[in-house]
């Protein structure tokens, strides 16, 4: 099934290049027909075409996955516990039981503060939530993961220009909100709101040595462990000096390897990563229900054909989310990466220019213009399940 851009040794891109293994900083888990780096724009949008071309004669669609660094891993963010072991069916089982208790809890007071309205003003109002959100129930979780929220569905786009401002800005992780008795000055309500603001900020050249900094690190333990050891032969009076002396020069030929791997690691400029994921085809027989697609390994769904447009945000960022088809097992999807292509920051983020469409308020727009998000957001008065993040 993999692709890759191996082809391309025979034919290249113009405003592309090859890259050899040792070029490929990244990790070990990388070979080096999986990534190629783009020069120019014209190279980014030839390369991703060449393996949605390919990809399409084989009945896949390929959309895109915008990163700041690369892991040899790839999980929703609903199984994201650091240190901890995931029982994957678990955790799915617990988000339907949650997201189920938010709808009946919803429905429920939300009829009990119909009735308590006058009469003139019950029509006026929705007694249905998904007739209130304008949404199937079964389009629910993929919308909210695209809306902050933790969920099995991983978000993808198929929009070049958004997956490359994805890899070029950062999100902050949330601040610890500050506890009542702490600060008197703001309502507790009003605290844990900006608790969860999605803050961005556009990442900077140093970054790239921050992401590198295990590697870096791991090269200098090396050398500490070659000198110790140069060390203590030298020191060693009962070892031969012919002995002595070719360990010695082994180690320092050691030294000499790690130091150079780790100049290269710090030398290098900081990237922006999109990863070109495999996804059911949204035309022909794939095709599940309007804006839906499925195969054998995963479910597609395309939030603009599920969703009308004054849900704005899935609108502007060309917003797709996949899932796997059997989570009992292992849901990674780095199998489902079918080519990586790196672009140096600062080309990146010329590429993208100053434009206020690539503005934060953009991209992620408020309340005020994103109607959606105000329909989601005003769930959360009758259900604490429905933790939806603001912008």
């Amino acid at each position: 099934m993999f692709i890759g851009f191996s082809a391309l040794n025979r034919a290249p891109i113009k405003g592309c290049h090859i890259l050899t293994p040792d070029d490929i900083i990244e990790g070990e888990y990388l070979s080096s027909d999986m990534m190629i780096e783009a020069d120019s724009p014209q190279g980014l949008i030839q390369a991703i075409g060449y393996i949605k071309y390919n990809m399409a004669q084989k009945g896949y669609g390929i959309a895109m996955r915008g990163q700041s660094r690369l892991y040899s891993t790839m999980y929703p963010s609903l199984y994201r516990v650091e240190g901890k072991k995931v029982n994957y069916r678990e955790c799915e089982d617990k988000f339907a039981l949650k997201i189920q208790a938010a709808i009946i809890e919803t429905e429920y007071k939300a009829r009990n503060y119909i009735l308590k309205l006058p009469n003139g003003q019950r029509g006026t109002l929705y007694n249905d939530l998904f007739k209130f959100l304008d949404l199937k129930e079964n389009d629910l979780p993929p919308l909210l993961q695209h809306y902050g929220v933790e969920t099995p569905w991983l978000d993808i786009v198929d929009n070049i220009w958004i997956a490359l401002w994805f890899s070029c800005w950062k999100r902050d992780k949330p601040k610890k909100p500050l506890s009542f008795e702490e600060k008197d000055i703001y309502p507790r309500e009003l605290d844990r709101e900006v608790a969860k603001y999605s803050i961005y900020h556009l990442r900077q050249a140093n970054e790239g040595i921050d992401d590198r900094k295990e590697k870096i690190d791991k090269c200098h333990r090396k050398i500490s462990v070659c000198q110790n050891k140069i060390d203590y032969f030298l020191s060693n009076p009962n070892i031969p000096e012919d002995v002595k002396r070719n360990k010695v020069k082994q180690q320092r030929d050691y030294i000499h390897k790690h130091n150079q791997e780790r100049i290269k690691l710090e030398k290098s400029p900081a990237y922006c990563y999109i990863l070109l994921i495999r996804t059911p085809c949204m035309t022909g027989k794939n095709n599940t229900s309007v804006g839906w697609a499925q195969n054998e390994e995963a479910q597609l769904v395309n939030l603009r054909m599920i969703v009308p447009s004054y849900y704005l945000r899935p609108h502007t960022q060309h917003a797709l989310a996949i899932k796997k088809c059997n989570t009992t097992q292992d849901p990674d999807y780095f199998s489902l990466i079918e080519g990586i292509i790196r672009v140096k920051l600062s080309d990146a983020i010329s590429w993208l220019g100053e434009s206020h469409t690539f503005s934060i308020g953009c991209i992620f727009p408020s309340p005020c213009l994103d109607g959606g998000l105000r329909k989601l957001l005003s769930l959360k008065a009758f259900s604490d399940d429905l933790e939806i993040p603001t912008p």
